[in-house]
């Protein structure tokens, strides 16, 4: 498709290949595109060109893009230019297919990008009167319909052009949207067999200079020379306009007032629970999951973790070094979501750090989008501080960012974890924990430290000194009432536990290890000489 043509009928586009290049805040750029067309309201499109590079898990670059569209529900209309695995977000949706309108021959695939052979291809495809027949489609599609699932689809694009992702007849997706786009793509019986190819010069449109529409392009750097099939099931999809929290309501937005303690509890036993979490949390999670199904809650089973984490993590434990284990890593996410959501009240336990959710290459960003299509519930847990998607940035979440020791390994601060895990429980049970944003004002103003990496690296090979840990123990244990001992009822009278020592004896390390080893202290700050905090 070409931005001067769609410029030259009165339209104005955006396109990121264009706008974004090295040097400049593509996080910005983006999100400023997308506000740019949703301020459009019923003129905004946000036209997908989906190719396996554009949308190669889980870095490629239109992933982001997309998964932001749709949580802020923008009108977002699929071309499929080469095979390509859809974003779950857009798995429901009708695609307009342009596949026979590029080179698609081994032989033409194996031409280099910038060769003059491959333009020259490309120059010839796009002048040819295949592609400007379905490009004439597809401008009045943008023009005429503000969703692809409009009734009216089918008669303008013709029903040649138009096609289903792969999967999605499967079972699982026997739903009222999804029935209605199966007779969306179906032929009418009363149409005469040659009625779904009319002549599209039969449908003129008015062009008013006065109004134009806003329309944002997602294109490939280049073009792919592998491109392949999927067959990876979508999905399942909702239409509900915002993530659901498990702390004020259940999936169907019923208010939990009115309920007895039992009936919550009860409630949040038959709820489903998927993980996703990034490779550096597998400890975390796999605790979590074991004590929740211990408790009686349904989890879908975690994979085995990778022999050697990837450098960006990997929510299920698969390094996807080829085509069948990329399909494979897709799969158990669309088959976990997919679990959740078959009974109407699932909920995704989001583990929350840089890694998983941090753009551009959170490998959680996929999960929480595909969530959100489905209508899952979530359960954020702050695992690292990091920047909380948008999508979810006000539901409150539980905070465990002292759970987990980073050395030479990561392992689980089994003594942090038990007070943490009687408050996911509690919340899972029915808790009412804030859903109004309070709390992501609150972080937002105080801007609190982290110390979990200094303190890890304080206390990475820490030995000894038990006997000041048993005496910090009695102190805290021993009552300010009079004692019969003159040494309990000297520690009893004091207020504060104040640990000496010379230079480089370890008081900083004995202070990190008594926050990790000891619940009982509510807060803590590390003062370092070189920092300005």
């Amino acid at each position: 498709m070409r931005r001067v043509t769609v410029q030259q009928r009165g339209h104005k586009v955006w396109v990121d290949t264009e706008r974004l290049s090295a040097g400049l805040d593509w996080e910005d750029g983006i999100a400023g595109a997308l506000a740019w067309v949703r301020d459009a309201q019923q003129d905004g499109r946000v036209l997908l060109i989906m190719t396996p590079h554009a949308l190669r898990r889980p870095d490629g670059y239109c992933l982001n893009e997309v998964a932001r569209a749709a949580a802020m529900r923008l009108s977002i209309f699929p071309v499929l230019v080469a095979d390509s695995v859809p974003p779950p977000c857009v798995a429901l949706l009708p695609f307009f297919d342009l596949r026979d309108c590029v080179p698609c021959s081994t032989e033409q695939l194996t031409l280099a990008a910038e060769s003059p052979a491959w333009q020259e291809l490309m120059r010839g495809c796009l002048d040819g009167p295949g592609f400007r027949g379905k490009a004439e489609r597809l401008y009045a599609l943008l023009e005429l319909f503000d969703s692809m699932t409009s009734y009216g689809v089918p008669a303008v694009a013709g029903l040649a052009n138009l096609g289903l992702f792969p999967g999605y007849d499967t079972p699982h997706h026997e739903t009222p949207r999804g029935n209605s786009i199966r007779r969306l793509l179906s032929p009418s019986p009363s149409l005469s067999p040659h009625s779904h190819a009319f002549s599209f010069d039969a449908l003129p449109i008015k062009q008013d200079a006065s109004h134009t529409q806003s329309l944002t392009l997602e294109i490939p750097v280049s073009p792919i020379k592998h491109p392949h099939t999927s067959e990876t099931p979508a999905t399942l999809a909702s239409e509900k306009s915002a993530p659901a929290s498990p702390f004020v309501s259940d999936r169907c937005g019923v208010s939990e007032e009115g309920k007895t303690d039992q009936e919550v509890e009860m409630a949040s036993r038959k709820a489903r629970y998927v993980l996703s979490y990034d490779e550096s949390c597998y400890v975390l999670a796999q605790q979590i999951y074991d004590d929740l199904t211990a408790a009686g809650f349904s989890v879908f089973p975690l994979p085995s973790p990778s022999p050697s984490p990837p450098a960006n993590g990997s929510l299920t434990g698969v390094d996807p070094v080829g085509l069948e284990d990329v399909h494979a890593t897709v799969n158990t996410h669309e088959d976990a979501l997919r679990w959740a959501s078959a009974e109407k009240n699932g909920k995704l336990i989001l583990l929350l750090t840089s890694e998983s959710v941090g753009r551009p290459r959170g490998v959680s960003l996929n999960d929480v989008s595909a969530a959100m299509a489905a209508g899952l519930g979530f359960v954020p847990l702050l695992v690292r501080p990091c920047e909380i998607p948008l999508s979810i940035c006000r539901i409150q979440w539980l905070d465990m960012t002292d759970c987990l020791l980073y050395g030479s390994s990561t392992s689980l601060n089994r003594v942090r974890y038990e007070s943490r895990r009687a408050q996911l429980v509690a919340a899972l049970e029915g808790g009412t924990l804030d859903h109004e944003g309070q709390q992501a004002r609150l972080f937002s103003l105080l801007a609190p430290f982290s110390f979990q990496r200094q303190i890890s690296q304080l206390t990475e090979r820490f030995v000894g000194r038990e006997w000041l840990f048993g005496r910090l123990q009695r102190w805290l244990q021993t009552s300010a009432s009079p004692s019969s001992s003159p040494t309990s009822a000297e520690l009893g009278s004091r207020r504060v536990f104040w640990v000496t020592g010379q230079i480089g004896s370890g008081k900083t390390s004995v202070a990190a290890r008594m926050v990790q080893t000891c619940p009982e202290i509510a807060a803590f700050h590390f003062a370092r000489q070189e920092d300005e905090q």
